[in-house]
Parts: structure tokens; sequence; C-alpha cells
């Protein structure tokens, strides 16, 4: 009967073992796939192990932190969403149930969504901005919701939106805004300020005199990164969209506070982690 015991126990424990293992396999797939232009450093939220890669790719999973020593990186999610970290940027991502959130200390955060159902929310010092589709906005390149979330200092957040809308506000909601398609606000801890994009003469040629087609056509566009983000969302959706800008795409733009407002490389080798 001992005997009996002890292969019922132990096959039990063989199934028990093989479900975990199974699960641990599943909670191990990758989220996505990182294109790394320059050089980075990796920590690896399940482990805490920090890696440091040059010019390839990295299978990402969610909870991974970035941090880019030079060039940029661009995240491909699987389920067709993609992002771009600039030089100087160190930011965590992780997906949950559809539901991206991307802390974000310092540096520049691009994102291009689709989908109605998709939500990103950026942490960025005292401030969270919601990213999300807007029902009553025709989607822009084929996204519903696309921009820029910048965070030079923990005190100035800046951020630009290319399509859907954006809402910011600090934890007691003393600073709260929502931006719409073509605006950019710098958000501080007193008020959040409305800027004017300065476009370069061969994007205003573009636009009609009611400047409707602004939306497609902010300034971060003619960022290299920034184009690679949009397109390679686009692709997925059979849409790609970055010659809407022309000759522009190398022009540089600035901008300026105008009022406060309180209310061509290689494809490189890959890397496993």
């Amino acid at each position: 009967m001992n005997s009996m015991c002890r292969i019922f126990t132990s096959a039990r424990f063989a199934v028990l073992a093989g479900i975990l293992l199974a699960g641990n396999v599943l909670a191990q797939v990758p989220s996505g796939t990182l294109d790394i232009r320059g050089t980075i450093q990796i920590t690896q939220g399940g482990s805490g192990e920090t890696i440091t890669l040059t010019d390839t790719n990295y299978s990402w999973f969610s909870g991974d932190r970035i941090r880019v020593t030079d060039g940029y990186g661009i995240l491909y999610l699987n389920e067709g969403n993609s992002f771009g970290f600039l030089t100087g940027t160190d930011a965590t991502l992780s997906i949950d149930n559809g539901t991206i959130t991307a802390d974000l200390p310092e540096g520049d955060l691009i994102y291009a969504l689709q989908g109605e159902d998709r939500e990103l929310f950026v942490n960025s010092s005292e401030f969270t901005f919601e990213a999300r589709p807007a029902e009553d906005l025709a989607p822009c390149l084929g996204l519903t919701a696309a921009g820029l979330v910048q965070a030079p200092s923990p005190a100035r957040n800046r951020v630009t939106v290319q399509s859907g809308e954006l809402e910011g506000f600090n934890g007691s909601r003393t600073v709260e805004r929502l931006v719409e398609p073509g605006e950019q606000y710098e958000f501080t801890p007193q008020a959040a300020r409305r800027i004017e994009i300065d476009l370069p003469p061969e994007v205003e040629d573009q636009l009609d005199t009611e400047r409707s087609a602004l939306p497609c056509m902010v300034w971060w566009l003619r960022q290299e990164a920034a184009g690679a983000v949009i397109a390679g969302a686009g692709a997925s959706a059979g849409t790609i969209g970055i010659g809407i800008v022309g000759g522009a795409t190398a022009a540089s733009v600035g901008s300026r506070i105008i009022g406060d407002d309180d209310d061509d490389d290689p494809d490189p080798d890959p890397v496993s982690p």
C-alpha cells in the first residue's frame, strides 16, 4: 500500500510540475520585438538582470525596462501597436489585458496605437497621461491614437498629439487638460500651457487655409524614429502614411509657448533574452 501511495503521490507531483512548467512557459511569451538602432540597456522584468545591446533585435517581455544610451529603440508589439524610445529615455513598459502602461522617469516616448479598445497610461513624475481613441475623430494614418510624450525633467512634461486624444493630470487633479490632434501642451506643477507648433514652409504649403490637415502633419513626424514607429504600426494594418509630409521629412521644426491654460541601416541580428 505504501508503495502504491508513493507511486500515486509521485504521479500527482509530476502532473502538478507539468502544469506549473506549462504555465511558466506561457507566462514567458514575448510581447513584441524591440528594434535597436544604437546602444541601449535592458533590465529584464522577470530576473532583474541588465544587459547592454547594440544594433540588434531583442524579444520584449512585459515589464522590461529600457535605457537608451545612444540612438533609439522601436518596439513592435505582437498586437500591432508600436513605441519609440529616443536617446536619453528611461522607460518600463507593461501589458495587462490589452491595457498598456509605460513608466517614463525621463526621455521621449513615441506611441502609435490601433484599434478602438486600446488605452495607454504613461506615468511621469507627478503626472499621468492617458492616450485613447476618440470616437468622434477619424483615424490619422490608420492610427486611432498616436503622439509623443516627453519628460525632460521631473517638474516639466510636454505632449504632442497626432491622432486620438490624450488627457494629462496630476494626482490631485489640480492640473488637468485634454489634448487633441495637432495640439502640443507643456505640463508643470502649476499649469498646462498650450504650445504653438511652428511648421516649416514646405509643410505649411501642403495645408489648406483652414489647416484641417494639421493633425496628420505634426512636427515630430520629421524624426526618423517617429517615422519608423508610424510606418511599423501602419504596415500591420495595410496602411503606411509617412509620405504625407513629403519633402519635409528632414526639416527642423520649432515651437513656442503662447499662453497659460489651467483648464538606412541593415537588418540587425536578433538577440534572445
